[in-house]
């Protein structure tokens, strides 16, 4: 019998507009998912928006403390990719709202990264949309 293999796309529990959108789950469920070893909830795990660096840290911790079936998928975020201080003029991980540029014959592309506890969220979350789930 085939395995059907989904994807979840984790957000930040501060980001509740986008926990019903289908294949959007909040940070905290997946977290409790894997507490619980319920093995039937398995697939991919994306890394979306309001996502820290810590957080995918502890995830994958606990994906392998507990001998999880998720399986973090090789992103950016995934990869600690925020750029740094020099690419940017923030002090504060927390507050880079992009990856380290790729360059490509003279163009450059960067993805966009927010953290819930940036400074954009602190002082305009309420104005802000973003599509982060298909």
């Amino acid at each position: 019998m085939d395995m059907e293999i989904d994807y979840f796309v984790v957000v930040s529990d501060r980001f509740t507009n986008y926990h019903g959108l289908e294949h959007c789950i909040a940070y905290s469920s997946v977290i409790e998912i894997i507490e619980n070893e319920d093995k039937q909830n398995t697939g991919f795990l994306i890394i979306g928006q309001g996502i820290s660096d810590e957080q995918v840290a502890f995830l994958n911790a606990k994906i392998k403390e507990k001998n999880s079936t998720f399986i973090i998928s090789d992103s950016s975020i995934a990869k600690g990719g925020t750029a740094n201080k020099k690419e940017t003029h923030k002090h504060y991980k927390e507050n880079v709202l992009i990856t380290s540029p790729k360059g490509r014959d003279g163009h450059f592309t960067m993805n966009l990264l927010v953290n819930e506890r940036g400074e954009l969220l602190q002082d305009h979350f309420t104005g802000i949309i973003f599509k982060v789930c298909c």
